[in-house]
C-alpha cells in the first residue's frame, strides 16, 4: 500500500504468474482493508521467536 500526498492510495497486488498495480478507489481501499485484517492477525516478533523456538524443539 502506498499513501500519496494528494490523498490517493495505490496498491501492488501478486498471485502466481500475475501481478498488477491497483490505483481505482474502490479496489484500493478493498486492499487497505485486506491488508490491515492481516497485519492485525500476524504475530508480534516475540511470539514469532517463541513459536520458531517451540516449532524447532519438536
Amino acid at each position: 500500500m502506498l499513501k500519496l500526498p494528494d490523498g490517493k492510495t495505490s496498491g501492488h497486488a501478486e498471485r502466481q504468474f500475475a501481478n498488477r498495480l491497483i490505483s481505482a478507489p474502490k479496489e484500493a481501499q478493498t486492499l487497505e482493508a485486506w491488508h490491515g485484517i492481516l497485519r492485525s492477525l500476524a504475530l508480534t516478533p516475540a511470539a514469532w521467536t517463541d513459536f520458531l523456538a517451540y516449532a524447532a524443539a519438536g
